[in-house]
């Protein structure tokens, strides 16, 4: 409550106050991808920065997001290391239990069908073990 200048009564302030914004990612989901984030900075099999983040969660307005190219379903990480028949290896990270949206099942098979690997994970183990095989095996189950 605030004090009004004009008529020194108190006036509560509810409809003034900004809703607070729907979390996209769960914090078991976030703490996962921070762990993978972390295991990426300390692994030497790569160069880290050829695995990165899409920032591509969460609500905007839609004055922000269409001009600069932000589309929903995009999946969570990239790796641009290109192997075997891959250009690259797309991740999207879920929480367990849940199942990607429409729309980023959608851009995982147009990723798959021109070319890249595309794998859904649970868990940052999940994803390291998902980049491994991606990096070492010749034929592996993406």
């Amino acid at each position: 409550m605030i004090l009004n200048r004009i008529t020194n009564k108190k006036m509560v302030l509810d409809k003034l106050k900004k809703p607070k914004p729907k979390r996209k990612y769960s914090s078991v989901e976030k703490k996962h991808c921070h762990a993978l984030i972390r295991w990426r900075n300390t692994q030497k099999l790569f160069d880290p920065k050829l695995l990165f983040h899409i920032p591509n969660e969460g609500k905007r307005a839609k004055w922000v997001s269409k001009p600069m190219g932000i589309e929903a379903g995009v999946s969570d990480y990239f790796l641009m290391i290109p192997k075997n028949k891959y250009s690259g290896l797309w991740i999207e990270m879920k929480e367990e239990g849940k199942k990607p949206t429409p729309k980023q099942k959608e851009f995982l098979e147009r990723a798959k069908k021109i070319g890249y690997a595309v794998a859904v994970c649970f868990t940052w183990r999940e994803a390291v073990e998902v980049i491994k095989n991606y990096l070492f095996y010749v034929e592996h189950k993406l």
